[in-house]
């Protein structure tokens, strides 16, 4: 994902993290979400954006969007 950071006008680049992908359903709830959460916690774009990129590729390697 790319990430504008408005603060200091920078693009944050995310890599994906390789997934079994079963379904697409709630990739991107499971991301958003948990990104803001993130962010408001620790007030780090890249950190946040991180860490809900492991709970995204959780999400798709299951069916339906409950994990």
């Amino acid at each position: 994902s790319v990430i504008y950071n408005a603060d200091n006008g920078t693009f944050e680049y995310i890599d994906a993290i390789k997934a079994n992908v079963v379904s697409t359903v709630g990739a991107g709830d499971s991301y958003s979400a948990p990104f803001l959460c993130e962010y408001l916690r620790n007030g780090d774009i890249a950190k946040a954006g991180r860490a809900v990129a492991e709970r995204s590729s959780a999400v798709v390697s299951q069916k339906g969007a409950i994990i």
